[in-house]
């Protein structure tokens, strides 16, 4: 059951965790102290997971168009990891969710149910909350992750939050606890404690996402932090809302209340870096992205979402690939621009896609060969589908996940242009 209620919140907060790895090791989230705070239930809160929508009436109707859809899918792709097919749950996400884009603030907390309810699990909203009776649970829960909102709030006082999510791992080790199980080594450890020790937060209490959008009347084309040149002008910006994201965090190892916040996208859209956007995306970002480190924390949450009986076998099939093609890996994580785009189309609102560029002196053609000289030992396995430019690739993300196909472009662009990598990651609809 931890597979399945928290691995959907968990690869939620991977997918921008990376940059945060070397700052959480920082602030002792990955060591093991215990959590100097009692375990007390009205302390940490009953909830487990807990998110809320609210669109702001100043978004594009392509964006809205995005939102409603995109999130949909993705919650309802959750649901289908808690509850069984035809659950009223369903229904009530998408009633929920319309309700968000018509403006109307969405909140939803998951609770344990008690005895009297069906399932292992209660999805309560704020309306609920509002009629009791859960109530007192739900209030108790508002321990840390109020702060965690109000330093996320604080930090961008001129643009509201749109979408929080968070989990809440103090009661998830409670609920769980052979799921985070320490003994990581030979895979002995639980799913949950090696996708947190690949992210280096082991020793997390709440981890949560916050989800800012930047009208794109607002959004600047130069870092805003920086002094600005004098005699120069910034280019106007010509794309979509932009996403800005940032990851809150505290330790066990630190008093309750001791909250960490780092942006995962940009606050701005670095032109220069990265050029416009795509024409048709609905919302944007840009990522910076340390290749090396994300192929590592990768494989590391990859082993953790795999089944118990999988997990060995695949542990010698990574350390084994790292040996055979370190060589290998060094020069392709090293041809790679760190900075990413990433974006949802408005035709497309149930893919994610990427774009990353090659750095000024990397070959296309050396690239692509660097690729396919490992591709398929790639553990989880990377198929080449064609050998000449523009030179593709997939790889099936299991059953499991809620990604289907996901598939590689290279592009090779003529000088001054540089050659592009695009990912395309459909998110399974059923």
């Amino acid at each position: 059951m931890i597979r399945t209620v928290l691995m959907c919140v968990l690869v939620s907060i991977v997918a921008y965790a990376v940059p945060i790895s070397a700052m959480a090791r920082a602030e002792g989230v990955h060591d093991t102290a215990a959590d100097p705070a009692a375990p007390d239930p009205a302390v940490a809160g009953e909830w487990l997971v807990f998110c809320s929508i609210q669109a702001q009436a100043e978004s594009q109707a392509g964006c809205r168009t995005v939102l409603r859809e995109f999130v949909g899918i993705a919650l309802t792709r959750m649901a289908t990891w808690v509850y069984p097919p035809n659950a009223p749950e369903f229904d009530r996400i998408k009633e929920l969710v319309d309700q968000a884009a018509k403006g109307k603030p969405v909140s939803v907390w998951l609770v344990p149910s008690s005895n009297n309810e069906p399932g292992p699990f209660t999805m309560v909203s704020h309306d609920d909350v509002v009629k009791s009776p859960h109530t007192a649970i739900v209030s108790a829960a508002s321990s840390e992750w109020p702060a965690h909102r109000a330093m996320s709030a604080a930090a961008h006082p001129e643009t509201p939050v749109t979408i929080e999510l968070a989990l809440n791992l103090n009661n998830a080790r409670r609920l769980f606890p052979a799921a985070f199980d320490p003994a990581i080594a030979a895979g002995r450890g639980g799913g949950a404690a090696r996708v947190l020790d690949a992210l280096r937060l082991s020793n997390a209490r709440t981890v949560g996402l916050h989800i800012r959008l930047i009208p794109p009347a607002r959004v600047r084309t130069r870092d805003p932090s920086l002094p600005r040149i004098a005699g120069t002008s910034e280019p106007a910006y010509k794309g979509p809302t932009v996403a800005l994201i940032e990851a809150s965090w505290s330790a066990r190892s630190q008093p309750p209340g001791t909250i960490y916040l780092a942006p995962l996208t940009t606050d701005h859209w670095p032109t220069m870096q990265v050029g416009d956007p795509a024409g048709d995306d609905g919302l944007a970002a840009v990522v910076r992205v340390p290749w090396r480190g994300a192929l590592d924390s990768a494989l590391g949450v990859y082993g953790g979402l795999l089944d118990a009986r999988d997990v060995t076998r695949f542990d010698r099939q990574a350390v084994g690939w790292r040996e055979a093609h370190e060589s290998a890996i060094q020069r392709l994580t090293s041809t790679l621009d760190p900075w990413v785009q990433v974006g949802i189309r408005v035709g497309a609102p149930h893919e994610l896609h990427a774009t990353a560029r090659l750095r000024e002196d990397a070959s296309a053609a050396a690239t692509a060969a660097a690729l396919d000289s490992f591709a398929e030992t790639l553990p989880g396995g990377l198929r080449a589908a064609g050998r000449a430019p523009p030179w593709t690739w997939t790889a099936d993300s299991g059953s499991g996940w809620w990604l289907g196909r996901v598939g590689w472009t290279l592009t090779e662009r003529k000088a001054p242009e540089r050659s592009t990598i695009e990912v395309a990651m459909p998110v399974r609809r059923e």
